[in-house]
């Protein structure tokens, strides 16, 4: 025998080291490497480990950011909506079952409204405008993930347009708007509804 067959022979009965021949041709017992069984486990713990950054940590964040961009498109799509006067989009889409409407700082009483009173309310108010538009920025959220609720704070500038108007075109309000959401049915939908005058400018009563 040869030492090439040697070992295949040795490797054949599963030992590591396979048989091999002395200098003098004779054949040497086959020799068994220590086990090493702590490598194995360390190797297995590093992989553990990188798996659960990689995937458990990562899936994580970007559960927390996709909730966030939801409610944020939510928002936005109820601002988008009105200026555009989709009321039945908004209606089915963005608002919850019922919606709770404080404009108090405009000197009106809060109150509460099913989401179809809520749109009938608006389509009545920019029927006697020409245009509308709102702008938001400065998106602060917050998000409560036990009860599926969520809190929107933002700058805002609403703006009245109507071209018929003697004193003037247009009318600007500026202040905050505080929106709660709750997740139904897995879509973040508007259920209160506030906004805080800080001035206006304008035209105000559009006449």
């Amino acid at each position: 025998l040869d030492y090439r067959t040697c070992r295949k022979k040795a490797k054949s009965v599963g030992l590591k080291m396979g048989a091999a021949l002395s200098s003098d041709g004779e054949k040497t017992e086959p020799v068994e490497e220590e086990p090493r069984s702590w490598i194995l486990v360390a190797i297995i713990g590093l992989v553990s480990l990188v798996l659960y950054h990689f995937f458990f940590k990562r899936k994580s964040s970007k559960s927390i950011l996709t909730e966030r961009e939801q409610i944020l498109e939510s928002v936005s799509q109820l601002f988008l909506f009105t200026d555009e006067k989709r009321w039945d989009e908004l209606e089915d889409q963005v608002l919850g079952e019922k919606v709770y409407l404080d404009m108090s700082t405009l000197g009106l009483q809060p109150v509460h409204l099913t989401s179809s009173q809520l749109c009938g309310k608006w389509k009545d108010g920019a029927s006697k405008i020409d245009s509308v538009f709102h702008s938001c920025s400065n998106h602060h959220v917050k998000i409560d993930g036990k009860q599926k609720t969520a809190i929107v704070k933002c700058c805002a500038t609403t703006t009245h347009y109507k071209a018929s108007a003697i004193h003037g075109m247009s009318r600007d309000f500026v202040g905050t708007y505080e929106l709660k959401l709750a997740k139904e049915k897995e879509e973040w939908r508007v259920t209160a509804f506030k906004f805080d005058l800080f001035f206006m400018l304008g035209n105000g009563n559009l006449e």
